[in-house]
């Protein structure tokens, strides 16, 4: 998987990976052993009905069980190369913010959003959080699904997708950025507002390693 670097990996991962991967839930050992990728490692998210939903040696995608199909929650961490140099952190903000405001398409509707330094994680690090309404439906399949599509959004409020992550340079290969997120689709009556204490868990596992 490779994300765009002008969109948060959690909405584009959102969008393509169904409710749950794996052929069955994490167990609370396995949620104990740090998933070691290539400079980097995390913990699997805590809490029940957790999922493998893919894996390389530069990402891997968790997906929760959710009970239902009209919410998908997913927890996610990538590396990749950063696509450019920095000489500040506040120069390194400044380019995420500039990313992250171009995260609207024609599939979403950026509602909120917001990119700050947080250093907990390192001094190159950006936090940032969108909630945007997902158009996707509208914009997928025929013209005449199209129609339809959007006349039933004209009436019925599309889902909501709210994203959460962090994006970091890494400390001994700044030519590399990391990106650990999690995000949450459902209708604005539906989001579960307990499930991002299981996302925050899992962007504060992040530990980097060398980068070999």
């Amino acid at each position: 998987m490779r994300a765009s670097h002008l969109v948060p990996a959690a909405i584009l991962v959102a969008a393509l990976v169904p409710a749950c991967g794996g052929s069955k839930p994490l167990s609370p050992k396995e949620q104990s052993v740090r998933v070691e990728l290539r400079g980097y490692s995390v913990l699997p998210p805590p809490g029940v009905g957790w999922y493998v939903g893919s894996r390389s040696p530069e990402a891997v995608v968790f997906t929760k069980d959710t009970g239902t199909n009209v919410r998908t929650f997913i927890a996610m961490a990538e590396i990749r190369p950063a696509g450019a140099t920095y000489d500040s952190p506040s120069d390194y903000l400044a380019a995420k913010q500039r990313q992250i405001e171009q995260a609207d398409s024609n599939r979403y509707r950026v509602l909120e959003q917001a990119a700050a330094l947080d250093s907990r994680l390192g001094d190159f690090c950006v936090r940032y959080q969108i909630r945007a309404e997902d158009r996707g439906a509208e914009s997928e399949g025929t013209p005449e699904q199209q129609a339809v599509a959007f006349a039933r959004w004209l009436t019925e409020r599309p889902p909501i997708l709210d994203a959460h992550g962090y994006r970091c340079l890494h400390p001994n290969a700044p030519q590399y950025e990391v990106e650990v997120s999690y995000s949450q689709r459902a209708k604005a009556e539906q989001h579960d507002a307990s499930l991002a204490r299981e996302g925050e868990a899992f962007t504060a596992s992040l530990q980097f390693a060398p980068l070999k």
